[in-house]
């Protein structure tokens, strides 16, 4: 990934207000980015069915550091923040990202790579 270096803070507050309009704030409650939860991967990734022996539940994790987390999601699949959102989340249930054109989706990345 990118190395983070500088601040644009009207491109963090931009990325915040996408950041609350797919409702990520719902789980990753600022002040600490989470909200304490837990969550049946599943019911995030339909892809892994219904719940199984192996479908343990997964806290929700703080997004601080998250440009240094990578790869991404419980499995490692992902590779960038970009692709957690635009290849899987099919199903719009780890944020309502569907919305989210290009510059969006690119300035949500940005807050999150701020945190």
């Amino acid at each position: 990934p990118e190395t983070f270096t500088g601040r644009d803070l009207d491109k963090e507050r931009a990325g915040l207000d996408v950041f609350v309009d797919a409702r990520c704030d719902e789980c990753h409650t600022p002040p600490a980015f989470t909200n304490l939860s837990q969550h049946l991967p599943s019911s995030l990734f339909p892809e892994y069915g219904k719940h199984s022996e192996a479908d343990e539940f997964l806290d929700t994790p703080s997004l601080f550091a998250m440009r240094d987390k990578y790869p991404y999601l419980q499995d490692g699949r992902a590779t960038t923040l970009e692709a957690v959102f635009a290849e899987y989340n099919p199903a719009d249930l780890h944020g309502h990202t569907d919305f989210l054109d290009d510059e969006q989706l690119g300035l949500l990345v940005y807050f999150l790579e701020s945190l």
